[in-house]
């Protein structure tokens, strides 16, 4: 009993009560694991909007959730520069882990490539309703498709085609990335064989690779595109980013912009796959439009509402950025309770999604929520792509994805006289290394 009194959790640091559920050692990790947005929904409930979260081994972070949350990611009381050592190595000094000057700068640089309007002008919107087609053809002569393999892989085909690289060698950056990805697991240790040595290993690799293509697209070897237009990019006082500041943009752009888009495609094919109610409202917007091309544009998107809607609903359901590590600055209040300087925190966008306070019903899926809307999204439904000068670069990127495979695959189904069903039990919400859905039961494609 006394070794257990000496190992049992506290119940409270700096006056801010912990989640329940909290075990020695391991903490929060196993409830995170399957469930992250229930613990923070009960926490809620029973504790109120603030408390800690312990993400295993000793790593407490001081959960904020609820509305006022959001209003955390504007204000000058909370810096991004807070990670733990290996999230710190793993971004660098990208836009997702610098504030001020050093952020500014970035980002006015990257923004103008990385609009939508940027992305159309470089070709890249046309190329990867090109690559969405061909996928959507081989996965339908196949006669199934693996869900979230096939996403990660045609996301991070798409990123790495605009980035020039070859496309023989796309394999070799998978299972890179797959080792990168690693880092996020909270597993103390740097041995060989643990989750952040293999990590550290991939990214050096990664950033060998990224040098050589931001090296040959700045002699002009690449000539347009995504690359070839960013390594010539200007800030707004003028100056071009640095090969520093490109790599470790570049290296944090591709994994985010494919396994945050992967996780959310996949879930849109298995929602469709097991919803007849969701496929027959995709196909019914195809019916009445049967000859529409693919989005190659902005505003070719406008023409598919119902495919814009599954999108958002199923990023609001299963976000697959559920935190966002700051770090307090100096003394605040937030929901009633003090922060105080130095507070390590985190903010979850899957919270927010699921708050019976903010969305009627949140566990049901309903695109009733945004279609025959007018207005622009609202901030809080917004908050799973970030807020303030963090907001997702990619954010109109992977609404064109997600709404570019749902138009080719509703045609191509019409086409064939198919349907897309999944079989298997009810796919899980595994929430580590990255939100995602978790079945090895694929969606198959059956004649109608």
């Amino acid at each position: 009993m006394s070794v257990w009194r000496r190992v049992r959790p506290r119940s409270e640091r700096d006056g801010h009560p912990f989640a329940p559920g909290h075990l020695p050692v391991v903490g929060h990790l196993p409830l995170l694991y399957e469930g992250a947005a229930k613990l923070f929904r009960r926490s809620q409930a029973e504790v109120g909007p603030v408390f800690w979260i312990d993400m295993g081994f000793g790593k407490e972070r001081l959960f904020c959730v609820g509305p006022e949350s959001l209003d955390l990611l504007r204000s000058p009381s909370i810096t991004s520069d807070g990670a733990y050592d290996v999230f710190r190595s793993m971004g660098g000094r990208s836009l997702l882990m610098t504030d001020g000057a050093t952020h500014r700068h970035v980002r006015s640089a990257m923004t103008p490539t990385f609009s939508m309007q940027g992305l159309s002008l470089s070709g890249f919107t046309s190329s990867l309703a090109s690559m969405v087609e061909g996928r959507v053809d081989a996965w339908l002569s196949r006669g199934a498709v693996a869900a979230l393999p096939e996403m990660q892989d045609m996301a991070l085909d798409i990123m790495l085609r605009a980035g020039g690289v070859p496309v023989e060698r796309l394999r070799e950056w998978r299972q890179a990335y797959g080792e990168f990805t690693l880092g996020l697991i909270p597993v103390p240790g740097n041995l060989p064989g643990l989750p952040h040595y293999r990590s550290a290993r991939a990214q050096k690799w990664l950033d060998a690779e990224l040098k050589q293509l931001i090296e040959r697209a700045r002699l002009g070897y690449e000539q347009g595109g995504l690359l070839g237009t960013l390594v010539h990019a200007r800030s707004d006082n003028g100056e071009l980013l640095s090969v520093d500041d490109l790599v470790d943009n570049l290296r944090v752009i591709f994994f985010a912009g494919h396994e945050t888009s992967a996780s959310v495609m996949a879930w849109i094919l298995l929602l469709l796959s097991r919803r007849p109610a969701l496929w027959r409202a995709l196909m019914d917007e195809h019916e009445a439009q049967p000859d529409a091309p693919l989005p190659a544009s902005p505003k070719d998107l406008r023409r598919f509402p119902v495919a814009e809607a599954i999108f958002r609903e199923t990023v609001r359901m299963y976000s697959p950025g559920w935190f966002l590590f700051r770090t307090a600055v100096k003394d605040f209040v937030v929901s009633g309770r003090t922060i105080k300087e130095g507070t390590p925190l985190a903010i979850s966008p899957a919270a927010l999604g699921r708050d019976p306070n903010l969305f009627s019903d949140p566990d049901r899926f309903d695109l009733g929520r945004w279609l025959g809307r007018t207005g622009a999204p609202t901030p809080i439904e917004l908050s799973p792509f970030g807020g303030g000068t963090h907001f997702c670069l990619g954010y109109g990127l992977a609404m064109f994805e997600a709404v570019c495979v749902q138009v080719a695959l509703a045609r191509e189904c019409m086409r064939r006289g198919l349907r897309l069903a999944h079989r298997g039990p009810e796919p899980r919400h595994v929430y580590l290394p990255i939100a995602h859905p978790s079945t090895a039961t694929p969606i198959t494609f059956e004649r109608v």
